[in-house]
């Protein structure tokens, strides 16, 4: 086994599909620590590495992620954080395939635990629109870790993203036709995301005074 649910035959398939990632192991004031991942391309090659947004980005476009914890702008300062953890819901990708071209839209969905009210002046933001809000800064910290894993993949060329083996799925004749490494690099990738504020611990209302 390589790392947690990854072994030789799981990450000799994932490169043969396009390309795999494996986490990077760093030692830290003495401690072995991982902090992103190796990218590997089809030929089984290093060929660069992610940054931790990058990894964990690519682990929700992936399905591969069980829950990430953060901090988003407070809707009352946004000069002031709160911190919450993350869990994914659903994902749908969809290919659009028009004049020729080919567009990618991914669309995932996750839910939101608050964690961490302490430096947020909760007073103001009780109402459903301010929940809303919070929830709204979740999803776009979640869109941009995913656009930057996104980025980096199409950087390196490799598709670690399983974008393509989803598209040969789904598309086997076309796919026949493509070359995809070369196209892989300027696909046009577009990423939303919703979150939706779950609190079952109360920590909002705790913190709100009710």
């Amino acid at each position: 086994m390589i790392a947690p649910g990854l072994t030789i035959e799981s990450f000799s398939r994932k490169v043969h599909e396009g390309g795999a990632i494996v986490p990077r192991v760093e030692v830290r004031e003495g401690r072995l620590v991982t902090s992103g991942a190796g990218v590997f391309s089809p030929q089984a090659r290093l060929v660069g590495f992610l940054n931790d947004r990058e990894t964990v980005g690519t682990a929700w476009f992936t399905g591969n992620l069980s829950m990430t914890e953060s901090s988003f702008p407070c809707p009352a300062n946004p000069e002031r954080y709160v911190g919450g953890r993350l869990r994914p819901g659903g994902r749908r990708m969809h290919f659009d395939l028009r004049d020729g071209t080919i567009s990618v839209s991914m669309e995932v969905s996750g839910s939101l635990v608050l964690t961490n009210l302490d430096e947020c002046e909760v007073g103001p933001w009780r109402s459903p629109a301010d929940r809303r809000r919070l929830a709204g800064e979740a999803a776009r910290v979640v869109a941009a870790d995913i656009e930057a894993a996104v980025r980096r993949s199409q950087e390196l060329g490799v598709d670690f993203l399983g974008i393509g083996l989803q598209f040969a799925r789904r598309h086997p004749k076309i796919w026949r036709s493509l070359d995809w490494p070369e196209l892989y690099p300027e696909l046009d990738v577009s990423v939303s995301v919703k979150v939706t504020l779950n609190d079952p611990g109360g920590l909002y209302d705790r913190a709100a005074g009710r």
